[in-house]
C-alpha cells in the first residue's frame, strides 16, 4: 500500500469518491441497456408474435366468412343475395390476399412463411376451384352441384387451411415462448447487475469508512501526538510518519523544526558547560535563533568584559569599571 501513502490527501479522498461514482454510473448504465433490451424484445414480440397472431386470426375469420357466402351460393333462398354475396366475397378475397403478402414480407420465420405459402397455394386453389366452381353453379341455379362443392371439396381446403393455421400457430407460441423467456433472463440479469452493483458498492463505502479514511486520519493523529510532545518540551519524540502526500510534508517540516530546536537546545547545554557558541538560523525568520544568538554576544560582552575587570585587578586597577 505505498502507493496509496504516497498519494495527495485530496487525491486519496477523490479517489473515494470517483471509485463510487464509478459503479453508480456502471449500475445505471447497465440498467438503461438491459431496459433498451427489454424494450426491444417488446417490440419484437409484438412485431413478431401479436402482429402476425392478429393478421393470420383475420384471415382465418375471414375465410370462414367465405365459406359462409359459399353455402349461400348453394341455397335458392338466397339467390336474390347474389350480387351482394358475390360484392361481399370479393372484399375477403382481397382482403386475405392482400393479408398474405403482407405477411410474406414481414421479417418472420422460415417454418411460418413456409405454411403460409402452403396457406396461399391451398387458398389460390379454393378461389380458382372451389368458389368459382360453387359461383357458377348458383349462376346456372344448379344448386345441388354448388351445394356438393361447398360440402365437400370446400370442407376439405377449409380442413387443410385450418391445419396450416393451427401450425402456424403453434410455431408463433414457440417464438413468444422463447421471446418471453429472453425478457425473464433480462430482468433477472438486471436485478443481478443492481443489487451486485448495490452490494459491491457497500463494500467500497465499507471499505473507505473503515480502511481509507482511518488510513487517511492516522498520520494526522501522529502529527497531533508530535505537536503535543513539542508544546511539552520534548524534542526527542520520533516523527514516525514515512508518506508523499501533505501530510507526509507536514511531517518534514516538524522535523526540520525539531532539527532546528534540537540544535538550539544543544548549544544552550553547551553554553551551560561553558561553551559559547551562535546557532545556525533555520531561515531569516527565524527570530528564536537570532534572539538566541544576541544572548550569544550579550554573554561574550559580559565575559569580555569580566575578564577586563579581572585583568584590571590583577593590576591593581582598582578603580576601572
Amino acid at each position: 500500500m505505498a502507493w496509496f501513502k504516497n498519494l495527495k490527501f485530496v487525491r486519496k479522498i477523490q479517489g473515494g469518491y470517483l471509485f463510487l461514482a464509478v459503479i453508480s454510473t456502471a449500475i445505471g448504465a447497465i440498467s438503461v441497456l438491459q431496459l433498451h433490451r427489454m424494450v426491444s424484445i417488446k417490440d419484437q414480440i409484438f412485431n413478431d408474435y401479436v402482429k402476425p397472431q392478429t393478421e393470420i386470426n383475420n384471415i382465418y375469420s375471414a375465410f370462414q366468412q367465405t365459406q359462409f357466402i359459399m353455402m349461400q351460393f348453394s341455397m335458392p333462398e338466397f339467390a336474390s343475395k347474389f350480387g351482394e354475396n358475390a360484392s361481399e366475397y370479393n372484399k375477403l378475397k382481397s382482403t386475405i390476399d392482400v393479408t398474405l403478402d403482407s405477411l410474406l414480407k414481414q421479417n418472420l420465420s422460415p417454418d411460418i412463411k413456409k405454411n403460409l405459402s402452403d396457406v396461399k397455394s391451398v387458398w389460390g386453389q379454393y378461389k380458382s376451384i372451389v368458389a368459382d366452381a360453387i359461383m357458377s353453379a348458383s349462376v346456372t341455379k344448379n344448386y345441388s352441384m354448388a351445394g356438393d362443392i361447398a360440402t365437400s371439396s370446400g370442407e376439405d381446403v377449409g380442413i387443410k387451411l385450418l391445419k396450416k393455421f393451427q401450425d402456424i400457430h403453434q410455431i408463433l407460441n414457440i417464438e413468444s415462448a422463447n421471446l418471453s423467456g429472453s425478457i425473464e433472463s433480462s430482468v433477472s440479469n438486471s436485478y443481478v447487475f443492481v443489487f451486485g452493483g448495490i452490494i459491491l458498492g457497500s463494500g467500497v463505502l465499507v471499505l473507505f469508512v473503515f480502511f481509507i479514511a482511518p488510513a487517511i486520519t492516522k498520520p494526522i493523529d501522529k502529527l497531533k501526538e508530535s505537536v503535543r510532545e513539542f508544546a511539552q518540551g520534548n524534542y526527542e519524540h520520533n516523527i514516525d510518519i514515512a508518506s508523499k502526500d501533505e501530510v507526509g510534508q507536514l511531517a518534514l517540516l516538524l522535523k526540520d523544526l525539531q532539527k532546528a530546536q534540537k540544535e538550539k537546545i544543544i548549544a544552550a547545554e553547551q553554553i551551560a558547560s561553558g561553551n559559547i557558541r551562535k546557532v545556525e538560523p533555520a531561515s531569516d525568520k527565524d527570530a528564536l535563533a537570532a534572539a538566541f544568538n544576541r544572548e550569544v554576544e550579550i554573554i561574550d560582552d559580559l565575559l569580555r568584559e569580566a575578564d577586563r575587570l579581572i585583568e584590571a585587578s590583577r593590576n591593581g586597577n582598582l578603580s576601572l569599571r
